[in-house]
């Protein structure tokens, strides 16, 4: 079609298709069913926030395609193209190639993150590739849309192994093919290259699928393991043919994370008795905040996560630095979910000495060794009867201890130390750790069948650096709390605003806790934060030779010297005190 014949067709709506392509055509019929424009053809930009996380969904797609998409790099320079990787949406998830090129793109927002499809933009490559299933070229004025009748473009499918489209891969260019027979091959090639990768990845998922499996193979509950596309990878001997013909009724799906990227590899299925499908759903309990102060972005998307999981009985793992609050989100989701009305039990795997940790968790029978009370214990797992066990520092417990741990969520019983009988139980689990689990998977410090177990759910609590907007919410919870009727000075307030917190909540409860005991509950509107602070080595006095208000007294002039450039008399008047106390104060504190 000519620029005289596309006039007309714009202008009457008739439309030789003895001259098109019937691909084309028949595309060309769709976009004005559809009442595309045909002046139009610039595409619609996302959101950033929301096209970053779309595109994080997709991430082992773009790693299967990344080796392909560098190989292409030189070529496409050379031919004055660009390369572009969609997904099975039309959304460009890719785009690179020739500088020129890349500029007229960006004039018809031709990338990344928008919808190229016929009914966005008109007939394009990208788009009619996508609903026919084939590959094609779309030249010049075969472009529906005005906006891209510059451009020549040569687009593939790229398909999943099983019949289902990954999306496409296309070479563009606003300045014409030189060699387009060379260019469709390539495309081709190339995009059967990702589709080979992108199995190596699905299989790669899978093996790790089949190692969980393994790590379970002793559970006696049936279920059945697919990939997170569907395709079931592993059936529990025991898993019956009519569990599975109704997924939203009879099975219960719970998700596993992989070790290595913590990607979702896929879902477990378990069966729902039929006994908790006609129970009656009691009525939605408002969900309890508790201790859990701030509405900071991060904070709130952590409460988002807690919500989700007090919903399930799936084990959590928490992470996160010391002083995160681990063991308030833990109580959090707890006191959400169907375990509330039980006991809360938490334990600090790494507080226990290793000899006695298993005792400690599992209970022990009179006499079982020496020092043992006279009619043993029954530990802290069967303490969470119809609760929730919470262990801390799970990645301090020892290997024997872990093998017992697993032992007892496979079997759902326990067997105290000394005695050869076991004893069911029933409890919710939460682990915490600040160490990273995964990795010490990696350095076989941590068992991965127990990894397994207890890396259900991981939910990351972020650091008070990274939530500085609850800081005054904080401040004023944890004043109300203690009973203080301090009010906190502004300038006291913007020098914590701009300190790191290393030791996140926990320091800042600390520094607070200091402040209100040196000063008897009235801080001064001009208080220096530093010397309340966990001060390195350089800072500090040595506790032998002063008291702890001595030491908070010696940073305090510390301070002021170094504000006053050591000049006395400045830093007599910015303390409040006389030049000649000052001077006393000097030599008791070797500062002369």
């Amino acid at each position: 079609m000519n620029k005289a014949e596309w006039n007309r067709w714009s202008e009457t709506g008739i439309l030789d298709r003895t001259r098109m392509e019937k691909r084309i055509a028949e595309s060309w019929h769709a976009c004005t069913q559809e009442g595309v424009d045909p002046a139009g053809g610039i595409g619609q930009l996302p959101e950033r926030k929301e096209w970053l996380a779309y595109k994080k969904e997709r991430e082992m797609y773009l790693e299967a395609a990344d080796p392909m998409l560098r190989q292409l790099q030189g070529f496409c320079e050379d031919m004055k193209l660009l390369l572009l990787l969609t997904d099975e949406q039309g959304k460009v998830l890719y785009i690179n190639g020739h500088q020129a090129s890349l500029a007229h793109a960006s004039s018809i927002h031709f990338g990344e993150g928008v919808a190229w499809t016929d009914r966005a933009v008109g007939t394009n490559a990208i788009g009619t590739s996508l609903s026919t299933g084939e590959p094609i070229a779309v030249v010049k004025d075969e472009h529906y849309a005005k906006a891209s009748k510059s451009w020549e473009c040569a687009a593939v499918p790229v398909y999943d192994g099983k019949g289902g489209i990954l999306g496409v891969l296309d070479m563009s260019s606003p300045f014409g093919f030189t060699q387009k027979e060379q260019i469709m091959g390539t495309v081709v090639s190339a995009a059967f290259a990702i589709e080979r990768s992108w199995q190596e990845k699905l299989r790669q998922q899978e093996i790790e699928l089949l190692q969980y499996a393994l790590a379970n193979e002793h559970t006696f509950t049936p279920y059945l393991l697919t990939n997170a596309y569907g395709t079931e990878v592993y059936r529990h001997p025991e898993w019956q043919e009519e569990q599975g013909k109704e997924p939203a009724v009879s099975r219960l799906a719970v998700p596993i994370y992989s070790a290595a990227t913590r990607r979702l590899l896929g879902y477990r299925y378990q069966p729902v008795r039929p006994e908790v499908k006609k129970k009656k759903i009691p009525a939605a309990q408002p969900f309890s905040r508790g201790e859990a102060v701030g509405a900071s972005p991060a904070f709130d998307q952590t409460i988002t996560e807690v919500k989700k999981a007090a919903k399930q009985s799936v084990s959590v793992h928490l992470f996160g630095e010391t002083g995160t609050g681990k063991e308030v989100m833990a109580r959090l989701v707890h006191d959400n979910s169907e375990y509330r009305n039980g006991p809360f039990i938490a334990v600090n795997c790494g507080a226990i000495p290793e000899n006695l940790l298993e005792s400690e968790l599992f209970g022990y029978d009179g006499g079982a060794f020496t020092g043992a009370k006279k009619g043993g214990t029954e530990g802290k797992v069967r303490e969470a009867k119809n609760g929730t066990l919470f262990l801390d520092e799970i990645s301090e417990i020892s290997p024997a201890a872990q093998v017992a741990l697993l032992r007892v969520l496979q079997e759902k019983r326990v067997t105290p130390v000394g005695s050869r009988d076991s004893i069911p139980v029933n409890f919710r689990l939460i682990t915490a750790s600040n160490k990273n689990i995964t990795e010490l998977v990696r350095e076989g410090k941590f068992r991965e069948d127990l990894y397994y177990r207890i890396y259900v759910y991981p939910l990351m609590l972020p650091p008070l650096r990274q939530r500085m907007e609850d800081l005054p919410e904080l401040i004023r919870y944890i004043s109300e709390k203690q009973g203080w009727s301090t009010i906190w000075p502004k300038q006291l307030l913007a020098q914590m605003a701009g300190y790191e917190w290393p030791g996140n909540i926990r320091e800042l409860f600390n520094v607070l806790e200091r402040m209100y005991t040196y000063y008897e509950g009235s801080v001064p509107m001009d208080v220096l934060l530093d010397p309340f602070l966990s001060a390195p080595e350089s800072r500090q006095v040595k506790a032998s030779r002063f008291t702890y208000r001595e030491q908070m007294e010696y940073g305090r002039i510390e301070k002021a010297l170094e504000a006053c450039s050591g000049r006395v008399a400045a830093a007599a008047r910015q303390l409040g005190m006389a030049r000649s106390t000052l001077y006393r104060k000097l030599k008791k504190y070797g500062l002369e």
